[in-house]
């Protein structure tokens, strides 16, 4: 090439017929010339430079850095530029990193790969480097994540991987076949192999290679469970799902292991003296006639049912119920048998309750703890739910003769001409006079019959015959009295004849019951029974003037 030149120069000299003298300048920069003769300096090769004048050797050129490239005849270092796929760092061309590309030389920056792409390598000098990184399937502009159970290891555009035996990833994206996990209630190598459900016990929350954790004390749960609140306390045991079982205790059950479940009381006349009973059958019956509150712990719980009484066996601990006796009564619980109070009866036994005893009716009494009420005495009353003999006072018409003023002694119905209105321990009333009574026991004065007309009678009498014609009148005792007749008198009761007035007396009165009858006057006579004066006449020696 130098040769071609000096040619080109000689030609030109003798064209022009002159031969000139020649000027000699320096290479400029980015050139050299290494050998002696009127030729033109010579280019530094591309990825060289030369920023000086006067170069004689190609050596005189500078290499651009590594991975740099500049134009021929560069005259700095800033005309050499990276490579595609390689960019400046600390004046360093440095490979663009893996998931970066770059396509033409420059320093500028390298691209990034969009989305979930990346590239096999650094020093990519294309979009078409980019791939879809592990865990994500599709074109590299638009890679989707591999779904939750599945995975993808390598860049590309494969599809993404099943787990297999029912395990599970984390989530979604996963890039390795170890992200298999076996799913929560079950455990097994990450990886491909066969998950083995929890046992019955136990529990897992969480996918994973872990082991299934067994369930707290006294509990358990179905296989493949996946939470602590599968965990369920066994019978004989309460608590919530998952957390401390504590057992039953005294007097209660649990048969069930349903969740958050509690312990049930034993029923009503049964009682337990344990604790963690898993069943009702475990409950003991209390003894016959006796009976307890629902969770009862002990024998001693159970009472006596109403109606019946403790009545502890000789020479033992234990103690069995009897029915109360007649007149009395118990409500459920300890002690005695209640009397009937006085008044009150029971006849039949294992009374209940205070109205197991019933009110003596009128005429009876009773004393406390009756088992029947007794009746009075003959003729006697008695309010009802009297209690004492003493409440018995003699009816009317009747009166306690031999005990005067008493009660509860024997009654006599009152006598003849007697009577006695109320009830009581007073005597018998005589009938009034002018009265008389044939009948015994009457209560009232009305049944003292009066005597006929003009006729009397003494307190007290018993028979018509009682009764005696008044003064003036004259008949048998209890028949019709008549009045004496004009000239006659009767002074007297009874049943005996009229009197004549006396000679020289008279008398028009009917019914004159005084001797005072009219005299005729001195010296005059009348015959005795003279009615009128005209009886009356003069004595001898007399005339009537």
């Amino acid at each position: 090439m130098r040769t071609v030149g000096f040619l080109v120069f000689i030609l030109a000299v003798y064209a022009s017929g002159t031969v000139a003298q020649q000027t000699c300048q320096l290479c400029g920069a980015g050139k050299y010339k290494d050998v002696s003769g009127n030729i033109m300096c010579i280019d530094c090769p591309a990825s060289k430079f030369y920023a000086f004048l006067g170069a004689t050797s190609i050596n005189n050129c500078t290499t651009c850095g590594q991975n740099a490239v500049s134009g021929n005849g560069s005259t700095s270092a800033a005309a050499c530029t990276c490579l595609p796929g390689f960019y400046l760092f600390n004046g360093v061309c440095t490979a663009c990193l893996a998931g970066t590309w770059k396509g033409v030389a420059g320093n500028g920056a390298c691209t990034a790969c969009s989305g979930s792409a990346s590239t096999a390598s650094t020093g990519s000098t294309s979009a078409d480097s980019c791939q879809c990184n592990a865990g994500y399937t599709g074109v590299a502009t638009n890679c989707q994540a591999c779904a939750a159970g599945s995975w993808k290891s390598i860049l590309g555009s494969t599809a993404c991987t099943a787990c297999v035996n029912s395990r599970t990833t984390l989530g979604s994206g996963a890039t390795d076949i170890s992200a298999c996990e076996c799913p929560a209630g079950s455990s097994g190598a990450n990886g491909g192999g066969a998950c083995v459900p929890c046992s019955a016990g136990t529990f897992k929350p969480l996918s994973g290679a872990a082991s299934c954790t067994p369930c707290q004390t006294n509990s358990s749960s179905a296989v493949g469970s996946t939470a602590s609140t599968a965990c369920l306390c066994a019978v004989g045991y309460s608590g919530l799902a998952g957390q401390t079982c504590t057992a039953c205790g005294a007097g209660t059950y649990k048969d069930t292991t349903v969740a958050a479940s509690t312990c049930t009381n034993c029923p009503a006349s049964k009682y337990y003296s344990g604790t963690a009973a898993s069943s009702a059958s475990q409950c003991t019956d209390c003894t016959g006639n006796s009976t307890s509150v629902a969770g009862s712990i002990a024998a001693s719980d159970c009472k006596c049912t109403a109606g019946y009484y403790t009545n502890p066996y000789v020479g033992a601990a234990s103690t069995t119920c009897t029915p109360c006796v007649p007149g009395t009564f118990k409500l459920y619980g300890e002690g005695a048998c209640s009397l009937c109070p006085a008044g009150k009866f029971a006849s039949t036994p294992g009374g209940i309750s205070a109205e197991s005893c019933l009110t003596c009716p009128n005429s009876t009494y009773s004393i406390s703890a009756a088992s029947q009420c007794q009746t009075c005495p003959t003729d006697s009353y008695a309010p009802s739910s009297s209690g004492a003999l003493q409440n018995c006072i003699c009816n009317a018409g009747y009166w306690p003769k031999n005990n005067p003023g008493s009660s509860g002694v024997s009654c006599f119905a009152c006598d003849l001409g007697k009577y006695k209105v109320a009830v009581g321990t007073g005597n018998c009333s005589l009938c009034a006079t002018g009265k008389y009574l044939a009948l015994t026991a009457q209560t009232a004065a009305a049944a003292c019959q009066s005597c006929p007309t003009q006729s009397n009678s003494g307190e007290g009498s018993i028979a018509a015959t009682e009764c005696s014609c008044n003064a003036g009148y004259t008949g048998s005792n209890g028949a019709t009295c008549v009045g004496c007749v004009a000239g006659k008198f009767k002074t007297q009761t009874g049943s005996v004849d009229c009197t004549n007035c006396t000679s020289g007396t008279y008398s028009a009165t009917v019914g004159k019951a005084d001797g005072s009858c009219t005299s005729c006057g001195s010296d005059a006579l009348s015959p005795s029974g003279s009615v009128s004066p005209s009886a009356c006449i003069c004595s001898v020696g007399y005339e009537y003037v």
